[in-house]
């Protein structure tokens, strides 16, 4: 039940926090995937933003999308470490976790906007952002290592490691745009999106995969260790192999 509970947690939150993007980002006008940032959506006022003169009408929505998301996040991590987690990463799976909620409830309450920038509230702005994008990354990487080393669910490690390198990756190159000021490869809102998504993306997909495998492990496990035998009267009896 653990297990289920957990997939079903990181799915709700994946899903909800495409669902409150996609529709606040319909609202707003002018906005771009490509060069706006996701917590462009968080800007409640309008003002000149990335140069061009901006509001975001459900402002509201995205950031209650941002804390729920945390919320859900770590609540998942709780019921995950009672099913697949062994005992020696329980505490750094809740503490990554937890970073990452904390992260995300700090982006949804201190905005990005220009205002923040002359009150300097921007920096808690950027610090919610960072723990909220390398702590999501780093509990994918640290499951992927779980699951590598269970031959149950081993093939999904291998998908979750490779999604937390991916949102590394994107990080790494938003990052090298600011400080550099240009866009390398891609622009800010392709790099951040890589580094947001590749968690999103994990939680509605992952978990519940391997809630499936490890379910049907069990069920083959239930199944061999009893095996039918006649008894003397003709009739059909279980015996336990064990």
């Amino acid at each position: 039940m653990a297990a289920w509970a957990a997939a079903a947690l990181w799915a709700i939150a994946g899903l909800w926090s495409f669902t409150t993007e996609a529709v606040t980002a319909d609202a707003m006008r002018r906005y771009s995937y490509l060069t706006n940032y996701v917590s462009d959506l968080g800007i409640p006022r309008a003002e000149a933003l990335h140069g061009v003169a901006a509001t975001s009408p459900l402002a509201a929505v995205m950031n209650l999308g941002f804390i729920l998301e945390g919320l859900l996040f770590l609540a998942a991590a709780c019921f995950a470490v009672a099913a697949w987690v062994p005992i020696r990463d329980r505490r750094m799976l809740l503490g990554l976790a937890a970073v990452h909620a904390v992260g995300v409830v700090l982006v949804g309450c201190i905005h990005g906007s220009p205002a923040a920038e002359r009150d300097n509230t921007i920096v808690i702005h950027f610090l919610g952002a960072g723990m909220a994008i390398l702590g999501g990354n780093a509990v994918l990487l640290l499951v992927g290592r779980i699951w590598r080393a269970d031959g149950r669910l081993r093939p999904l490690g291998r998908v979750s490691t490779a999604l937390g390198v991916l949102g590394v990756t994107g990080l790494v190159m938003v990052s090298l745009n600011l400080a550099t000021g240009s866009s390398l490869l891609f622009p800010d809102g392709v790099w951040e999106r890589l580094a947001v998504y590749s968690v999103l993306v994990w939680g509605v997909v992952l978990p519940a995969a391997a809630a499936i495998r490890l379910w049907r492990s069990a069920g083959r496990a239930g199944r061999g260790s009893s095996s039918p035998v006649e008894s003397g009267a003709g009739h059909r009896v279980v015996r336990s192999s064990r």
